[in-house]
């Protein structure tokens, strides 16, 4: 019989002869011939493990059919002392412990805490335990003076200069748990591409292989704690430019300046950006060229933009830190002369490209808007100059106002589709204007088509405009010009009074009657009758009124014996003309001025010749009818400008209704016969 010790339970057994019945912890064995052994082997289980505690374990001879000669040796005890191990585990968690940036998770600059927990579940204790972590990972580092612990003395992480943490646990005996913590604090910045970071430390003891922490997070055993990190590059670029060189001297950047322009690049993100940063300026506006050899550039390598032959620029950086980086990049700009385009201000922008950012264009920090480009106002000579005279500068109603019109190019480059376009003001309307110029006229437009204009070419227009009856006060005409490129127009502007205007009225005159005249009494004659002398040319006079700054209108009639309607030498006045003056109307839509009110009249004597004087000046009209028997040769319906100072004159034609005209042929000795132009005309 073999009856196991308390604490102990059966597990097994195997018997050379025979069997065990572990129920009554007999082995009947059998018939053991002379000189034989048999073997029980019996495998318990410790119950309660104590280290060091002895189990006593007593086989003896149950029942024996024969008698025992030697009885004193059938029984016998064995004792067994358990010897115990530890069984350690070490888990190592994470959090959050200051969130100093206020995003609400990990990021660079943030402090991370650290929790590392040893069990001992073993059935005997760790000796000469330790823990340590080097804090290996380049973007954490410790927090002097966080490490703590529930077992032992900390041994580094609480001195100044420390970065790893070690502690001394000594024993930690079954059944027990330790705890450790301590902070660390990620980079701020990290390097491009950095999104997290890891760590693990290691416990070691005499009695127990050394363990690794373990993240029970993750699903792997043994693994690093690992903590995301939410980690960009944020890149601003700046571009600010000034006047490097004045050539001209007038303190303003214009055509043959030079432009220097500073580029600042500010990384200001929690992640540094990669090593391909560059920044390239393509220099597109055509009114700028490149000053290659200029380019400088606080950090890297300039690629393009300093050998001959450069057009554009391009500077490699390399990696810029994070929070406060700064890389800095001039370079001069000349401003071309003379412009290639019609533009006042030239415009240029950079971009910056790099691997972990989106590509960042230069912005203009004097412009509110965000990514603008870096304009530069071009102050040069105005590319079209525009001026308009109007005379008089004070006109009654009715008059006509005369307006000249310059424009010059000024602009360095050739202008194209040039438009010169004068919209009436009210109370004015359409008289005349130049017709040299492809134009379009209507009654409150005028608009001239220049076409090109060479650099420096100046042209000279004319507008006449009548003003109406009623119309009063300050007249202003403008003038606009246009040119392919320009976002606005020239403009020039001119005033007119105008005041109320009194009709005037034609007044016939005649000239005095001739004084008679008599002989010398020393020589008695006859003195002759007394002839009247004939009447002096009719006249017809306006009357006058404010300042006298008048005009007239001469009209001569002549009798056109040719019926050529050109006034030939030898053809004679023409009496009995009826002439009428009128001032117009204004034009109706077809452009044709009604007559209106006749303001004077005459009738043309012997000299064929009416004269209206102490005319305003202004557009009229003048109609003329033959005498009995006569038809006119030239046009009967004249327009008369009066113009202060002077004569307008008007030719009229007329011939008989019944003349004959007959050439003449005649010969001369040994020539064929040739047509003079010689008539004789009949009544």
């Amino acid at each position: 019989a073999d009856v196991l010790p308390s604490g102990v339970t059966y597990h097994s057994s195997a018997a050379t002869q025979g069997s065990y019945d572990n129920s009554t912890c007999i082995w009947t064995v059998g018939t053991i011939p002379p000189g034989d052994t048999e073997t029980l082997t019996l495998r318990a289980r410790v119950s309660i493990p104590t280290s060091g505690h002895s189990y006593v374990n007593t086989a003896s001879v149950h029942s024996l059919a024969e008698t025992d000669p030697v009885s004193g040796n059938d029984s016998n005890s064995a004792s067994i002392t358990v010897i115990g191990n530890p069984d350690m585990t070490v888990t190592k968690v994470d959090a959050l412990y200051a969130d100093n940036d206020g995003d609400g998770v990990p990021s660079p600059g943030d402090v991370l805490h650290y929790t590392v927990t040893i069990n001992n579940s073993g059935d005997a204790a760790g000796t000469c335990v330790t823990f340590a972590d080097p804090i290996n990972d380049p973007n954490l580092t410790l927090v002097v003076g966080s490490v703590s612990t529930t077992h032992g003395t900390v041994t580094s992480g609480n001195g100044s200069g420390d970065t790893v943490v070690g502690i001394n646990l000594g024993v930690i005996t079954a059944g027990v748990t330790s705890s450790i913590t301590y902070c660390a604090t990620v980079a701020l910045p990290v390097p491009a591409y950095v999104s997290q970071v890891s760590n693990q430390g290691t416990v070691s003891g005499n009695n127990f292989s050394s363990l690794v922490t373990d993240d029970p997070d993750s699903g792997p055993t043994d693994d690093a704690t690992v903590t995301p990190i939410t980690a960009a590059p944020i890149v601003e670029v700046y571009k600010t430019d000034w006047l490097h060189t004045d050539a001209n001297g007038d303190g303003q950047p214009s055509p043959g300046d030079t432009l220097a322009y500073t580029i600042t690049i500010y990384s200001t993100g929690n992640e540094n950006t990669d090593s391909n940063l560059t920044y390239a300026d393509p220099l597109n506006d055509p009114n700028l060229s490149l000053d290659y050899g200029s380019v400088w550039t606080s950090q890297g390598t300039v690629n393009s933009g300093n050998h001959v032959g450069d057009t554009t620029i391009s500077v490699g950086t390399g990696t810029v830190v994070g929070i406060n980086g700064i890389v800095t990049i001039t370079y001069r700009i000349s401003i071309k002369h003379p412009l290639q385009a019609p533009n006042p201000q030239v415009v240029n922008q950079g971009l910056v490209t790099t691997g972990n950012h989106a590509n960042e264009p230069s912005d203009d920090p004097d412009i509110g808007d965000d990514d603008d480009q870096t304009v530069t106002p071009i102050y040069s000579p105005p590319l079209i100059l525009l001026t308009k005279s109007g005379y008089p500068s004070s006109v009654p109603a009715t008059w006509r106002i005369y307006y000249t019109i310059r424009i010059t190019n000024t602009a360095t480059f050739l202008l194209t589709n040039v438009i010169v376009t004068d919209t009436l003001p009210a109370g004015t309307y359409f008289f005349s204007a130049d017709e040299w110029a492809t134009g379009a006229y209507t009654l409150s437009t005028v608009t001239w088509q220049l076409g090109t204009m060479p650099i420096g070419q100046r042209r000279t227009l004319h507008l006449v405009v009548d003003t109406h009856t009623t119309t009063r006060g300050i007249v202003t005409n403008t003038v606009d010009a246009t040119a392919t490129g320009f976002r606005l127009p020239a403009t020039a502007s001119d005033t007119t009074l105008v005041t109320k205007r009194p009709v005037p009225t034609a007044t016939p005159t005649t000239s005095p009657t001739a004084t008679p005249t008599c002989t010398p009494t020393a020589t008695p004659t006859n003195t002759p009758t007394p002839t009247p002398s004939p009447s002096a040319t009719p006249t017809a006079t306006a009357t006058p009124f404010g300042p006298q700054v008048t005009g007239s209108i001469a009209v001569y009639a002549w009798d056109d014996l040719n019926a050529d309607g050109t006034a030939d030498s030898g053809e004679p006045p023409l009496a009995g003309a009826f002439v009428q003056v009128y001032i117009p109307e204004p034009p109706a839509a077809t452009g044709v001025h009604p007559l209106g009110t006749p303001i004077a009249s005459c009738t043309t004597d012997a000299t064929g010749i009416c004269l209206f004087t102490d005319l305003a000046p202004g557009g009229y009209i003048v109609t003329i009818a033959s005498p009995g028997g006569y038809s006119p040769t030239t046009e009967s319906r004249f327009q008369v400008t009066v113009v202060v100072g002077e004569v307008s004159t008007v030719h009229f034609g007329a011939t008989a209704q019944n003349r004959c005209f007959l050439p003449i042929i005649i010969c001369h000795q040994d020539e064929a016969p040739f047509p003079l132009p010689l008539f004789l005309y009949f009544r």
